[in-house]
């Protein structure tokens, strides 16, 4: 019953995604990143405020998208992505008790083009508007490199979303020893200075970047290719690097496992 982790009524019968919405203030933040080649890079960059979800799309909220009429079986959200028939199929959620899903845990075995399609339906659903592709920047979304980054180290340049030094007892990873996914929520001393939880571990987060070009701006980013796309945040089954807030891998936009999730962006406060 938590906020932001499940799912409300809407029109006509419909359920949608209770997002909890938390506001990142514009300005400049130091940006760095480390990858697993041991590229480093640093500078600081200006961002102007967004609105960032306090967890990943849970499987309860992922699952409003799958049973709507009007959402992922249509292919209309889909359009101009360079996603095969084969690569639209959904899986099944991975991680789940016999044959019960574990409803509030992160939705994993999602890849970047299923995200996408998700987020262009709930920006339909939110805005209310006849056409997502029309939003004029508004829509919802996956957030860019950057903006996550921001939202995880805050403007003090935390290694970690909580502060500077690893902790096993903060986040869901190799070391906590959990060998899974965990409901959204429960390492709450584990949160950014903005609020954002999960940021460190669980499962690694789709970004909207393009792993080798990353625009700042998310409306400059070409979502008609199949180039690799960034992944931030580590997961249950990696080390403490990962979870770095500095750190950046990447995967297939087609690419889906079950240490794989994601959490939405937008440019505009959206409508409760």
């Amino acid at each position: 019953t938590r906020p932001g982790v499940g799912v409300k009524p809407a029109a006509n019968g419909v359920c949608l995604p209770d997002i909890d919405w938390l506001e990142i203030p514009g300005g400049e933040f130091q940006l760095g990143y480390v990858s697993y080649t041991g590229a480093f890079a640093s500078e600081k960059i200006s961002l102007p405020t967004f609105y960032i979800s306090r967890y990943p799309i849970t499987y309860a909220q992922f699952q409003t998208f799958l049973d709507d009429p009007t959402g992922y079986a249509d292919p209309y959200w889909f359009a101009r992505l360079a996603a095969s028939e084969a690569q639209r199929r959904m899986q099944e959620q991975t991680w789940r008790y016999y044959d019960h899903y574990y409803t509030n845990h992160p939705r994993e075995t999602v890849n970047w083009y299923q995200a996408i399609a998700f987020c262009r339906w709930l920006s339909w659903r939110i805005f209310r508007n006849d056409n997502w592709d029309n939003l004029d920047g508004e829509a919802v979304r996956l957030p860019t490199e950057f903006e996550w980054e921001k939202a995880a180290r805050g403007k003090d340049r935390r290694r970690y979303p909580y502060g500077s030094r690893f902790d096993k007892a903060r986040g869901n990873l190799s070391e906590t020893g959990i060998r899974q996914t965990s409901a959204v929520g429960i390492f709450p001393n584990g949160a950014s200075s903005f609020g954002v939880q999960e940021m460190s571990g669980n499962v690694w987060e789709l970004c909207l970047s393009n792993y080798e070009k990353p625009m700042l701006e998310a409306m400059e980013e070409n979502l008609q290719n199949d180039e690799h796309r960034v992944i931030k945040g580590g997961a249950w089954d990696y080390s403490q690097f990962g979870a770095r807030t500095d750190s950046r891998s990447h995967i297939q936009p087609s690419f889906c496992t079950g240490f794989l999730g994601f959490r939405v962006c937008c440019s505009a406060r959206p409508l409760s």
